[in-house]
């Protein structure tokens, strides 16, 4: 996997992390990523984004596209709800490339 962090451009603090995995299979990435789910909280559905999409306990969202799963988690201090919104856009690009 690859692993990338990104500080912000108008903040003082916080950074954006991308996290991303080639797997062999879509299979393998599917078992990998439903065992995984189960480490980080109670996963929270999110629609039309890739084969399968969730938040997890902390706003992170976690996505499997094929073979490739990757991981998106804006630490800012903002609202639960602007975190998911600007997460779930960006995460809606990254699967539009794969």
């Amino acid at each position: 996997g690859t692993d990338c962090k990104y500080p912000p451009k108008a903040a003082t603090r916080g950074e954006l992390w991308f996290r991303a995995y080639v797997d062999p299979s879509a299979s393998a990435s599917a078992d990998l990523f439903s065992k995984l789910s189960k480490f980080y909280g109670p996963p929270t559905a999110v629609a039309g984004l890739g084969d399968e999409a969730y938040f997890d306990a902390n706003h992170a969202l976690h996505v499997r596209k094929g073979n490739v799963r990757f991981y998106i988690n804006l630490d800012l201090e903002i609202s639960a709800a602007e975190k998911e919104k600007q997460i779930k856009e960006l995460g809606n690009r990254v699967a539009g490339r794969l």
